[in-house]
């Protein structure tokens, strides 16, 4: 599997045990590798896990690039625990850099040669803040080269606290506004 070729390159005797609770986490009903009906073929042949068509999930609809500078194996869980189907730099990818297709990009350096105009290049935090504040944030804030917006705590109670940062008041009208319009935000 893809997680124990990784864990094996980099001299970890766990990657196996990891793989198992992973596959334990995505199949609670317990088949090994996802079953059939998680294997999507790409047109070079190779099968990864991704989640059903109809799973739900804050990314649901969303198909993610991990450039090969952003850490792999958490991203690609997050992403796809929250529904989206996840693509990779290397050996096991359900597609390529180059898919058309591709909604958004996670990349963690300060210049991207090759750009797509069909994707959004966001950094990791991205992933992260969304899932924090339960929609999807704009992505132009978390481009390529720039500072990203402050990182909040979803752990941090603010008004306990004292103060509301300007982000959280931010991410508080998207909130409302979202719910107002019964979606999930946007993506930008």
């Amino acid at each position: 599997s893809t997680l124990e070729r990784d864990g094996a390159a980099n001299g970890d005797a766990a990657a196996p045990a990891v793989e198992e609770d992973l596959d334990a986490q995505l199949n609670p009903e317990g088949e090994a590798g996802g079953g059939d009906a998680d294997m999507e073929d790409d047109d070079t042949g190779a099968a990864a896990m991704q989640p059903e068509e109809d799973s739900p999930g804050l990314f649901h609809g969303l198909r993610i690039f991990i450039s090969r500078e952003v850490p792999r194996a958490i991203f690609e869980l997050v992403a796809r625990a929250a529904g989206a189907r996840v693509g990779w730099d290397g050996e096991g990818s359900p597609f390529s850099e180059a898919d058309e297709s591709i909604t958004h990009q996670l990349v963690d350096r300060d210049t991207q040669r090759k750009q797509y105009l069909s994707r959004e290049y966001v950094q990791p935090q991205w992933l992260a803040d969304c899932l924090n504040a339960g929609l999807l944030l704009p992505a132009a804030p978390y481009g390529v080269g720039l500072v990203p917006p402050p990182h909040l705590s979803p752990f941090v109670d603010d008004e306990a606290e004292g103060y509301i940062p300007d982000q959280r008041r931010y991410i508080l009208e998207l909130q409302e506004r979202s719910r107002l319009h019964g979606s999930s935000g946007g993506g930008d």
